[in-house]
């Protein structure tokens, strides 16, 4: 949107492409007389009265179920002024008065330095109103109250915007986007990504592992985060045994998508949950009970992040920085341990094949890649729950 400094007159690139499209003064009068074959971009600044404005932004959601409604708050912090109206209305209206809305919440979200403040959307608040099924058990047609997204791509992003106006039901949509994203130039997607036959993905698998099988140690994480461990990680001699698995959707928690990222890794005996929030916000209270039931038995979810605190963060942008660094070199930390374990249970692997070998002359020859017999078979037995669609 663009607007004149002298006339205040605005124009909307958008608003404006069915005219080139249909030939000039044809196309606008189609426009402007409501054609359904281009929708209408309106983009208005409201001021800082939260409440006043989710509330009505709630009202157009459902007046309108066509209309795409989205508030977008200055900091995803600012969104707490209007709790009641999250609480009372827009993730519950649907069970008390049977109404749908599909509000989209944009919500910054991030620590880039902007304070306790200014850093948070709390999305352990909107994850602790959701009613995903902790034990994954779930009716037949059963769709959450709420869906609360950390994309860190923009394709990602796109899908969300047109998956919530391409479905056949509406319901609220909560997205963490950090500012930082939109000038990262990691945080970029191909057209390729956004064109026919691709839609939103709740994981997004680490596309740089070569072979599955030599992984010994599997992140989770979620949002704008993986860019800085992404980082650590193609510059750490070891990278090639850590893998990073997105959760772009934590409600509703994908658990078919994650368990079959998950399940790839079978030499893997180190799971752990990263995030840049303290111990007592964000997603990690909502996702580690999800996560364990996914873990082959005997093997327990780590957290790494910063420890439980009163505030978002802290006020002291140094302290802020270091908290951060500690965090995300935890993260690798031991890693030369976990490859040396591997390494070892392949070397005894293959002194009792070769014994066995030797006994018998018409057994096969063993395969030159060899894992550990005890990790081989842990990802057999599927965790039993009710499989959800990531579409619905």
């Amino acid at each position: 949107m663009f607007v004149c400094q002298e006339t205040d007159k605005v124009y909307v690139p958008l608003n404006n492409m069915g005219s080139a499209a249909t030939g000039g003064a044809q196309g606008k009068t189609a426009q402007n007389h409501g054609s359904s074959s281009f929708g209408k971009l309106e983009v208005v600044n409201s001021n800082l009265c939260e409440e006043a404005a989710v509330g009505f932004e709630y009202g157009v959601s459902t007046e309108d179920p066509f209309t795409l409604a989205i508030w977008e708050a200055q900091f995803g912090d600012f969104y707490n002024n209007s709790q009641a109206i999250v609480d009372g209305y827009i993730v519950s209206g649907e069970t008390k008065w049977s109404q749908q809305n599909g509000l989209v919440m944009l919500l910054p979200h991030g620590f880039d330095g902007g304070g306790p403040d200014h850093s948070s959307c709390r999305l352990e608040r909107h994850l602790m109103l959701s009613n995903d099924p902790l034990d994954g058990h779930a009716h037949d047609g059963f769709l959450p109250n709420i869906y609360v997204t950390y994309p860190s791509t923009p394709a990602q992003f796109f899908h969300l915007l047109r998956r919530q106006v391409k479905r056949n039901f509406r319901k609220p949509l909560i997205v963490a986007g950090p500012k930082t994203l939109l000038r990262l130039a990691s945080a970029a997607s191909s057209l390729s990504e956004m064109g026919p036959g691709t839609s939103f993905q709740p994981v997004l698998d680490d596309p740089t592992v070569a072979d599955p099988r030599i992984v010994q140690r599997v992140i989770m994480v979620s949002g704008k985060l993986y860019y800085d461990l992404a980082k650590i990680k193609e510059e750490h001699p070891l990278g090639e045994h850590i893998a990073i698995v997105r959760v772009e959707e934590l409600s509703p928690f994908p658990r078919d998508a994650l368990y079959n990222a998950l399940a790839k890794y079978t030499s893997a005996s180190d799971f752990v949950w990263v995030q840049e929030e303290p111990r007592n916000a964000g997603a990690y209270s909502f996702v580690a009970p999800r996560i364990k039931q996914l873990l082959p038995k005997h093997v327990e979810l780590r957290y790494v992040g910063r420890p439980e605190h009163a505030a978002t963060c802290s006020g002291v942008e140094t302290q802020q920085a270091a908290e951060h660094a500690q965090l995300t070199s935890e993260a690798f930390d031991g890693l030369h341990g976990l490859v040396a374990d591997l390494v070892m249970d392949n070397i005894n692997i293959q002194h009792s094949q070769q014994a066995a070998t030797a006994s018998s002359s018409s057994m096969k020859k063993s395969s030159s890649t060899i894992l550990p017999a005890s990790v081989q078979h842990r990802w057999s037995t599927r965790p039993i729950y009710a499989a959800q669609s990531s579409e619905q």
